[in-house]
């Protein structure tokens, strides 16, 4: 989406100092955001975003995607080998987090804050 607004990924969003106008609130910067244009770019970009992810669905034989499980998706690991999704990641099962969360995400789960993107201190 980024990029249909003309993002440049200056990496400066934090600073209020988008070259672009993107990420600030200052009014000066922010007059060069042409709005009402880049609101039909970033329609036709997500139009075309689900237009894809559609075909891709299609091209599994499936009608949904909430059909897409893990073993269908599969990534290239190195040069010679590849592994489904399914091999690389550990799933979970709906509501496993909240119920009794496995060891492996444990701590994981402990440090994360609701209130927060920064994890707690162990």
């Amino acid at each position: 989406m980024m990029m249909a607004v003309d993002c440049i990924q200056a990496q400066r969003c934090h600073t209020n100092t988008c070259p672009v106008g993107v990420t600030t609130q200052d009014a000066r910067r922010a007059r060069a955001l042409d709005v009402p244009y880049k609101t039909q770019r970033v329609h036709r970009f997500q139009q075309a975003t689900v237009e894809q992810a559609q075909q891709i669905v299609g091209s599994l034989g499936l009608h949904d995607p909430a059909e897409v499980e893990p073993w269908m998706l599969v990534r290239r690991v190195d040069e010679v080998r590849t592994s489904s999704y399914a091999e690389l990641f550990e799933w979970l099962e709906p509501g496993e987090l909240m119920a009794s969360p496995r060891a492996s995400w444990a701590a994981d789960w402990q440090r994360a804050d609701p209130d927060s993107f920064k994890a707690r201190p162990v």
